[in-house]
């Protein structure tokens, strides 16, 4: 749905749970892929509360926290997941 609110596939925290759950089960590939796209679609819009699922456009809330969080933890995890591969 293009504005499914808590429905839709952009949405921090949901984001951040699954990405967490990915490499621990062996799935660093789809892990990284996942943590690479949120981060890229905050970068240019900010933290919006959640994100048009077709678009990407920001929705309601232009700077909540969670999703700043969520930004955070996925950054910090691509960081130490880099440097555990060098």
């Amino acid at each position: 749905m293009p504005d499914g609110y808590r429905r839709c596939p952009m949405w921090a925290p949901a984001n951040g749970l699954i990405e967490d759950g990915f490499r621990p089960a062996g799935h660093e590939r789809l892990d990284d892929e996942i943590g690479a796209r949120f981060r890229a679609l905050c970068e240019p819009h900010g933290f919006a509360k959640n994100f048009d699922a077709h678009t990407e456009t920001d929705l309601r809330d232009h700077a909540r926290t969670w999703t700043a969080s969520s930004y955070l933890l996925l950054a910090e995890a691509h960081a130490h997941a880099h440097r555990a591969s060098r």
